[in-house]
């Protein structure tokens, strides 16, 4: 969602300066999602008070997750064993571009503690400002440089 301005630059590999905040820059975040019609799903979501007034939502935008998963179905990263795979393949670890944009991380466990925080949260009488329209958040913690071996040496 936050590269788009890269994608479209063709700037592959390259730090942003841009730095976005789900609390303090919740309108540059407005002004993507305003500018991205296929996120017809997040629009959705985002308007949905203004057709129940008693609606609580949020979006969690994910990042690389890492860890194993509790669920029934889906218990492994997607992303890491793709990323392992390709560095074994090739003998070494790749980068897109010059390698030096960021991923931002989170553990499965953190992030299922996000999720489950906030549906303690909308069953409370909270805040307003942290549902609907602002009701954006991202999840993570930590990043990591997007060399792909520099990923596999963290990981093992």
């Amino acid at each position: 969602m936050l590269a788009g301005a890269e994608v479209q630059s063709k700037i592959f590999g390259q730090p942003s300066s841009k730095i976005y905040n789900d609390l303090q820059g919740i309108s540059d975040i407005h002004e993507i999602l305003a500018a991205s019609p296929k996120r017809s799903v997040d629009h959705l979501v985002r308007g949905l008070a203004s057709s129940n007034p008693r609606a609580k939502s949020a979006i969690v935008y994910g990042p690389l997750i890492y860890g194993k998963g509790r669920g029934p179905v889906n218990q492994r990263s997607i992303q890491i064993p793709d990323l392992a795979k390709a560095s074994l393949q090739h003998g070494r670890g790749l980068h897109v571009g010059r390698g030096h944009n960021t991923w931002n991380t989170i553990h499965i466990s953190d992030l299922t503690n996000l999720f489950v925080g906030l549906v303690c949260e909308a069953s409370k009488a909270t805040n307003p400002e942290l549902w609907n329209e602002n009701g954006v958040y991202f999840a993570e913690s930590g990043n990591i440089v997007s060399s792909v071996y520099n990923l596999v040496l963290a990981l093992f």
